[in-house]
């Protein structure tokens, strides 16, 4: 197999599991499907707003889709972390009128449907602060599909109210905080939890230079004067 197998480690209190059960707990939205070490943003239109994965228990099974979707049965391997489908999938056959949505449904569709002989190993566990779910699921090609989940709560408990962008980032990329008057200290860390850059005295809408960091996830932390931390993602191309 291509695929790496990540241990993650973070520093807000990053939880793994090997239990297929975590699978369950929500619908999980598309965020980055990484096919041959090519990065593609999922379509957010007036016909395609999220493209949502649910697995279910009764009975197991997996759908998921664009404008068509797939369904297939689910057999999993607890040993290995891995999934499989054993008697392949089923699609539906309804066409995107928009031609963006049909050229990413077939990269998605193809991430799967070209490996279904086999095993498809996936990772899945959640930062505490703020409760965000993360879902990774890998092909034997080494392409992976990264799918995340949050509670409502989390969008209204940041203490320190601020906007990434672009997002995803090449080069650079810019922090709008709410209160424009306000400097704050700003870190970034990657999925293992280690730090890879800091600003200190941070005001808004400055560029952050990334452009050495590699392609991947990587959080970045926001913390006011009085101390106040918010953490958003954010992802490198």
């Amino acid at each position: 197999m291509k695929y790496i197998m990540v241990l993650f480690c973070f520093a807000f209190s990053l939880n793994s599991y090997s239990q297929a059960e975590e699978l369950f707990y929500n619908d999980w939205r598309l965020y980055s499907l990484n096919i041959d070490g090519q990065n593609y943003t999922p379509p957010s239109n007036e016909e395609i707003s999220n493209v949502i994965l649910s697995f279910n228990s009764d009975p197991e099974n997996l759908i998921t889709g664009v404008c068509s979707s797939f369904e297939g049965e689910l057999v999993y391997n607890n040993t290995d972390v891995t999934f499989a489908f054993p008697n392949g999938i089923s699609t539906t056959l309804i066409e995107c009128e928009n031609p963006d949505n049909s050229t990413f449904e077939v990269l998605y569709f193809n991430f799967f449907n070209d490996y279904i002989d086999f095993p498809f190993p996936y990772i899945v566990g959640h930062v505490d602060f703020p409760e965000w779910w993360y879902l990774i699921i890998y092909n034997e090609n080494g392409d992976s599909a990264e799918y995340e989940w949050y509670t409502l709560s989390t969008q209204d408990s940041f203490s320190v109210n601020f906007t990434l962008f672009p997002n995803p980032i090449t080069n650079e990329f810019f922090i709008s905080i709410d209160n424009t008057s306000e400097k704050v200290n700003v870190t970034i860390y990657n999925i293992l939890g280690e730090i890879i850059l800091t600003e200190k005295n941070y005001q808004s809408n400055t560029s952050v230079d990334v452009q050495n960091l590699n392609s991947g996830i990587y959080f970045v932390s926001i913390t006011d004067e009085n101390g106040n931390t918010s953490i958003k993602r954010l992802i490198k191309k």
